[in-house]
C-alpha cells in the first residue's frame, strides 16, 4: 500500500507537466477584403457587368451606373478576417467615402476607404411620347431608367443631350431641361401656348429651338433665361443647327433663316416657293441643304444666301431632314399635294451637283428622317415599315412592319432604335437583318427620333 501512495503523486506530476509543454494555436492577422457586391436601397442587386470594382491594399473604389442612387446602397463584402464594420446589411450614403475597418482574429485591424461614384452616361436612349411622358430607356433590353410627365406629349420633338441634362420641346408649349441620369426637372422655359415641334440645339452654352408660336428663341442652358427671341411670321417646326456662330432654321413662312448665334441679328433670309415644316437643315462646306413642301431639296450657301442648286422631285419635301453621308443627300419624299394618294420615294443626291444618283423603287411616302449607318439607309413610311436599304445603289435589304407611324430611327451598338407608334411598342433592332432584339410597350405615339448614349458614351443624334 505503501508503494501505491507513492506512485500516485508522481503520475499526476508527469500529467501536470506534459499538459504545460502543449502551446495555444496562433491567431491570424489576415485582415483583407476579398470581394463584393451592390445592392440598392430597396434590396435590388446591381449587375456585376455594369460595375468597376478595384481593391487595393487599403482602399476600394467602384464605379457604379450613371443612374444608380448612390446614397443609399447596401455594400456587400466577403472578408477574410473576423469581422468588418459598420455592418454590410445596413444601406449607406456614399456621397463621401466610406471607412470600412477589417478586424483580423489576433484583433489587428486594416481599414479600408471606400469610394464609390456613378459613371458616365452610357447604353442609354431617350424618347417622348404623345402620352405626356418623357422616357430614359436602358439601351440593352429597354427597361425603363425614370419616367418624365407633363401635361401635354413630347411626340414631336427630338431630345439632345449636353453636360448631363436632357433638352426637348413640349406640345405644352415649354421646353424641359431634365436631369438625364435622374429625370429630376432642372428647368422649363414658356414658349407660347401652341406647342414646340422643333428639336433644339444646343452650342456654347445656349439652347436654340423654334415654336408654333412663331417665333425662334435662344435661351440659357444652366438657368434657361432668355437670351434673345426672333419673331417670324408663321410656326418654327424645323430644327435649327449652329455652325460657325451662325444658327440656321426653316419656318413656315417660307423662308430660310441665318442669324447671329449671339444676338439674333438677321445676317440673311432665302424665300422658298412654299413652307419649311418639319425639314431641317444639314449645314457643309458653307451649304445649307433643307425640304420645302414646294417639292424641292434646296442647296443654299451660307455665306451670303444666294442659291446654288435646287433638285425637284414631284413630292413635298417639308417632313423629311435631308441626312448626309459620304458626299450623298439622303431624303424621303411624302406626297404629291396635287395628288395625296400617290406617296414618294427616298432620293439619293449629290451633294455638290445637286443630280439624282438613285430612288427606291418603293414609292409609299416617307414623312420620317433618314439615318445612315455602314452603308445602310434607314427610314421608316408610310406603309408602316421600317426599310434599310443600300446607301450605294438604293436596292432594298429587308423591312419590318412595325407601325412606325412617321418616327425617326437611330443606330447605336449594331441596333436601331425607333418607335412603333401604331403598335404601341419602342424597338430595337439588329441593324443587320431587322429582326426585333426588344421590344417594349410604351403608350401613345411618338414621331421623334430618339437620343441614344452607346456604350462609349457618345451621344447618336438627328
Amino acid at each position: 500500500m505503501l508503494f501505491k501512495l507513492k506512485f500516485i503523486p508522481l503520475l499526476f506530476g508527469i500529467i501536470v507537466l506534459t499538459a504545460s509543454c502543449k502551446k495555444d494555436t496562433p491567431k491570424s492577422s489576415v485582415k483583407k477584403i476579398t470581394a463584393l457586391s451592390i445592392k440598392n436601397g430597396d434590396g435590388t442587386i446591381i449587375d456585376i457587368s455594369e460595375l468597376s470594382v478595384t481593391i487595393g491594399a487599403d482602399s476600394v473604389n467602384i464605379v457604379v451606373p450613371f443612374y444608380t442612387d448612390i446614397t443609399n446602397l447596401i455594400l456587400n463584402i466577403a472578408i477574410t478576417g473576423q469581422s468588418i464594420t459598420p455592418s454590410v446589411t445596413t444601406p449607406q450614403s456614399f456621397t463621401a467615402p466610406v471607412i470600412y475597418t477589417v478586424t483580423a482574429e489576433d484583433e489587428s485591424f486594416q481599414k479600408y476607404v471606400v469610394t464609390i461614384k456613378n459613371g458616365p452616361l452610357k447604353n442609354v436612349l431617350y424618347v417622348g411620347s404623345n402620352n405626356n411622358t418623357f422616357y430614359a430607356l436602358k439601351a440593352g433590353n429597354g427597361a425603363v431608367l425614370w419616367q418624365f410627365t407633363a401635361s401635354k406629349g413630347f411626340s414631336y420633338s427630338d431630345p439632345i443631350v449636353s453636360n448631363g441634362v436632357v433638352y426637348t420641346g413640349c406640345i405644352d408649349g415649354n421646353l424641359y431641361a431634365l436631369d438625364a441620369a435622374k429625370g429630376t426637372l432642372k428647368w422649363k422655359f414658356a414658349a407660347g401656348v401652341t406647342g414646340i415641334e422643333s428639336s433644339p440645339a444646343v452650342a456654347d452654352g445656349i439652347v436654340y429651338f423654334g415654336s408654333n408660336n412663331h417665333s425662334f428663341y435662344a435661351v440659357d442652358a444652366k438657368t434657361g433665361n432668355q437670351v434673345w427671341q426672333f419673331d417670324t411670321s408663321q410656326n418654327v417646326s424645323s430644327s435649327p443647327v449652329v455652325v460657325n456662330g451662325v444658327v440656321y432654321f426653316g419656318s413656315s413662312d417660307n423662308y430660310i433663316y441665318a442669324l447671329n448665334a449671339k444676338t439674333g441679328a438677321l445676317i440673311w433670309r432665302y424665300a422658298a416657293q412654299s413652307m419649311i415644316n418639319q425639314s431641317s437643315p444639314v449645314v457643309h462646306n458653307e451649304v445649307l441643304f433643307i425640304g420645302s413642301r414646294d417639292d424641292y431639296l434646296y442647296a443654299i450657301n451660307t455665306n451670303n444666301g444666294k442659291l446654288k442648286w435646287k433638285y425637284y422631285t414631284g413630292y413635298s419635301l417639308e417632313q423629311s431632314s435631308p441626312y448626309l453621308s459620304n458626299g450623298v443627300l439622303y431624303v424621303g419624299s411624302w406626297y404629291n399635294f396635287g395628288n395625296y394618294s400617290v406617296g414618294g420615294p427616298v432620293y439619293a443626291i449629290n451633294e455638290i451637283t445637286g443630280t439624282l444618283l438613285w430612288k427606291t423603287a418603293d414609292i409609299v411616302g416617307f414623312g420620317a428622317d433618314p439615318v445612315v449607318s455602314n452603308n445602310v439607309v434607314y427610314i421608316s413610311g408610310d406603309d408602316t415599315y421600317l426599310h434599310a436599304y443600300n446607301a450605294i445603289d438604293g436596292t432594298s435589304l429587308w423591312k419590318v412592319r412595325i407601325l412606325a407611324n412617321g418616327a425617326g430611327a437611330m443606330v447605336a451598338n449594331g441596333s436601331v432604335f425607333i418607335s412603333g407608334g401604331g403598335s404601341g411598342l419602342f424597338y430595337a433592332l439588329n441593324a443587320t437583318t431587322g429582326t426585333v432584339i426588344w421590344q417594349i410597350p410604351i403608350s401613345g405615339i411618338t414621331t421623334s427620333t430618339p437620343c441614344v448614349i452607346d456604350a462609349n458614351g457618345t451621344m447618336m443624334h438627328r
